[in-house]
């Protein structure tokens, strides 16, 4: 875990290969939220989805994909609000860029689904 966030940090003071970096930020934050270490999983995962935006814009589906996992994670942390704005957000996201029926879009509005029902 040091290696792979000294060398997302390296890379993004250098500007380089933005999308790989934040590929290696989420999966490193997949690994926390995985572990339950939240508060670092939610740290990592902001820093990759401004990459992601920055790099792709606002409404690409890597995007979405970031947006949807942040949302997981604050989910697990009890911040249904802040889970339910997000799984909105990339539900938004892939019913344009994929459709309904996408195996993508159906997993978010399952997600959005279950907060829901708290």
């Amino acid at each position: 875990m040091p290696r792979a966030l000294a060398v997302a940090g390296h890379a993004e003071d250098l500007g380089i290969v933005p999308e790989v970096t934040a590929l290696l930020l989420g999966n490193v934050a997949l690994y926390h939220h995985k572990r339950a270490e939240f508060s670092k999983a939610k740290k990592l995962y902001e820093k990759a989805l401004a990459i992601e935006e920055n790099t792709f814009g606002p409404d690409h589906s890597n995007v979405a994909i970031r947006v949807n996992n942040f949302g997981l994670v604050l989910q697990a942390m009890g911040d249904l609000d802040g889970a339910k704005m997000h799984f909105e957000r990339a539900l938004e996201i892939f019913r344009d860029k994929l459709g309904e029926d996408h195996p993508s879009t159906k997993t978010v509005k399952g997600n959005l689904e279950e907060v829901q029902h708290r």
